[in-house]
C-alpha cells in the first residue's frame, strides 16, 4: 500500500506552470537578492504554497538554484549571444552593443542577477558553481573571439586573448554594477567606446 502511494505520486504531473513560477520568483529575488525574500515572499509571488514549493524545489536554495539557471539561459544569453553565435570582430562588436541595450533597458537598474549574487554573502557551492560558470563561459567566449580577430586580421594586438578577456570581463561586471547604481547612461556608453577603441574595434 505504501509503495503503490508512493508511486502513484512520483508519477502524479506538476498542477503549476514551472515556467511561470520560475519567471516570478526570478522577479523577486532580481529585485530583492537572496537574503532579502523570504519562505512567504515566495510562496506570494508564485502562488506555490509552501508543501509544493519544497516538494517541487527541495526550498528556497533549490529555487533559487533554478531561478540563475532561467537567469543565464534568458537574460544573460540574450547578452552573450552574439558570442555564441558571431565570430571574431563581429562577435565582440555585438556583444558589446547588446550589453548598452541592457543597461538602457527598465530592468538594468536592478543590476545583473548572477553579478548581484557574486557580490551577495556566500550561499553555497551549488549557487557559486551557477555563477562561476557563466563567467568562465564569458571569459572563453571572449578569449576565442579576440583569437579569431587577431587571426583574421581584425585586429593586433601586443595583448594574449586569454589577458584581454580577464580585462573585458572585469569590465562587463563594473558595467553591470555601475548601471544598478544610478550612473548616467551617458557616461557608460563613453566607456563602451573607450574600450571598443583599446580592442581595436571602433
Amino acid at each position: 500500500m505504501v509503495l503503490n502511494y508512493i508511486v502513484q505520486n512520483m508519477a502524479r504531473p506538476r498542477e503549476f506552470d514551472e515556467g511561470e513560477v520560475l519567471a516570478r520568483a526570478m522577479e523577486a529575488f532580481w529585485s530583492h537578492g537572496y537574503d532579502g525574500v523570504s519562505i512567504d515572499d515566495l510562496t506570494e509571488s508564485t502562488g506555490l504554497n509552501r508543501s509544493s514549493l519544497y516538494n517541487a524545489f527541495g526550498g528556497k536554495l533549490g529555487l533559487f538554484c533554478a531561478v540563475l539557471e532561467r537567469y543565464r539561459a534568458g537574460p544573460a544569453n540574450e547578452v552573450i549571444g552574439p558570442l555564441l553565435t558571431e565570430r571574431g570582430a563581429t562577435a565582440l562588436r555585438r556583444f558589446l552593443t547588446h550589453l548598452m541595450k541592457f543597461v538602457e533597458s527598465p530592468a538594468a537598474y536592478r543590476g545583473c542577477l548572477l553579478v548581484n549574487t557574486a557580490m551577495e554573502p556566500e550561499h553555497g557551492s551549488q549557487v557559486r558553481q551557477r555563477v562561476q560558470e557563466h563567467f568562465e563561459l564569458l571569459h572563453r567566449c571572449i578569449e576565442r573571439s579576440y583569437g579569431e580577430a587577431i587571426r583574421d586580421g581584425e585586429v593586433s594586438s601586443g595583448s594574449s586573448p586569454d589577458t584581454v578577456a580577464h580585462w573585458l570581463v572585469a569590465f562587463v561586471r563594473g558595467v553591470l554594477v555601475s548601471a544598478a547604481s544610478g550612473v548616467g547612461i551617458d557616461e557608460m556608453k563613453n566607456s563602451v567606446r573607450m574600450t571598443r577603441r583599446q580592442l581595436g574595434l571602433a
